[in-house]
């Protein structure tokens, strides 16, 4: 393979590779360099740091979600209902990932090994909640931003369980898959589309008048809606995860009741 044939993606599993071997603290960026056949200052170029050539994969896969979207914001691609297609992006990521699990399982052991890439990883896989919540606030403008956030947040967070079951080899690929159709059709029937969600998406946006103003700051805003946190331990099953998770926004609705 020429060196200018590599990918991002194939210079951080040279990375990881390096990383596995000597340690993440010793290797350089310009040992990756010199590894992948490139210069110092194009490793830089792409990635800007050592701390960030180990999670590329995650930009490439985000630019994958960000075209998903796009497609059906822009009447490319017919779409139901954003929440569907939130959690068949989801499903799209979790797949990016399974066919590269081994790179996958080396980037956690290395992470877990490094207490500042932690932190480096919380940042990084918040990106898809945001991502997901954009989405649905831009494809469903009715629908409260409270809402949006939760479904977000939840989706995201049960990929991020499942697949750590596949990296940590409790479940197969094809099972990690089925579980992950499976939890979030179930997310579903929590968050069943309303009629009233739809109703200003194919509204022209007017300009507020003062009164229009006035109305809009009187309405509840997010944080008067509230939000729910909820904590698990990295090795709870699903099952209770789901239902977990269901129990909590059934209680916090209720108490707004």
């Amino acid at each position: 393979m020429s060196t200018a044939s590599l990918s991002r993606v194939e210079v951080a599993d040279i990375a990881l590779a390096l990383f596995t071997a000597r340690g993440y603290d010793e290797v350089s960026a310009a040992d990756i360099a010199t590894a992948a056949h490139v210069s110092r200052s194009t490793f830089f170029r792409q990635f800007g740091t050592k701390d960030d050539v180990i999670f590329a994969d995650h930009d490439d896969i985000l630019e994958q979600v960000d075209a998903f979207f796009a497609a059906r914001l822009r009447g490319q691609v017919v779409t139901v209902d954003a929440r569907t297609d939130v959690i068949d992006a989801a499903l799209l990521v979790l797949d990016r990932f399974l066919a590269r699990l081994p790179s996958i399982r080396s980037r956690d052991r290395i992470v877990r090994a490094t207490p500042k890439l932690r932190d480096r990883e919380i940042v990084t896989i918040t990106r898809y909640q945001k991502v997901f919540d954009r989405y649905l606030r831009e494809q469903l403008p009715a629908l409260r931003h409270i809402e949006a956030l939760q479904f977000a947040d939840i989706v995201a967070t049960t990929h991020n369980a499942v697949l750590r079951q596949a990296i940590r080899e409790q479940i197969s690929p094809d099972q990690a898959h089925r579980d992950l159709a499976a939890e979030l059709a179930r997310l579903l029937t929590i968050f069943a589309p309303r009629a009233a969600d739809h109703q200003d998406a194919a509204q022209p946006k007017l300009p507020l008048t003062a009164a229009d103003a006035r109305d809009h700051d009187q309405q509840p805003t997010a944080a008067d809606a509230g939000s729910v946190v909820v904590v698990f331990d990295v090795d709870a099953p699903m099952s209770t995860v789901g239902r977990v998770v269901q129990q909590a926004l059934r209680q916090h609705r209720q108490n707004r009741i």
